[in-house]
């Protein structure tokens, strides 16, 4: 029996700049990006919204398979100001929220663990990524990077 796996390339790709290393039994994957990143700065728009979305097809899921999902980044946030993750995958959306709070300067991880139903050809992944000013008088700059998205599949 073989194990679950992914394709070598994507089938679809949005606009963001990556690149992925795929691993030896293709039952790892990390996708590793060059610019997604949102930003605002102080008297700037008090939003900043970017997307990324991928697909990968898959093989050999013949009974249900377990999805290991890790997103990694760093994260500036001064005062009055917040962001948010939104995971869609597997036809389910995660808010990955919050990320931390108040005033802070650090890495991050995210972890989501999904099943992979049967007969399951394809994964489909958008993260939405925000940062925000809270409220009209804040002056609070803020920036959220991602740096990678780590997939692993396993039964």
């Amino acid at each position: 029996m073989t194990a679950p796996s992914f394709a070598k390339k994507p089938s679809y790709v949005s606009d963001v700049q990556f690149s992925h290393t795929l691993s030896p039994e293709q039952t790892s994957n990390s996708i590793l990006f060059d610019n997604f990143s949102v930003n605002i700065l102080a008297g700037g728009p008090p939003v900043a919204i970017r997307s990324f979305s991928i697909g990968f097809p898959v093989s050999d899921i013949t009974s249900e398979a377990d999805l290991a999902l890790d997103v990694r980044g760093a994260l500036y946030l001064e005062a009055g100001a917040t962001c948010t993750m939104v995971l869609r995958v597997l036809g389910e959306t995660h808010v990955l929220d919050p990320l931390l709070g108040g005033e802070c300067s650090q890495d991050y991880l995210k972890s989501v663990k999904l099943r992979i139903p049967a007969g399951r050809d394809d994964l489909r992944i958008t993260l939405i990524i925000a940062v925000e000013q809270n409220t009209s008088k804040a002056v609070g700059q803020a920036s959220l990077t991602v740096d990678s998205i780590d997939l692993a599949i396993s039964t």
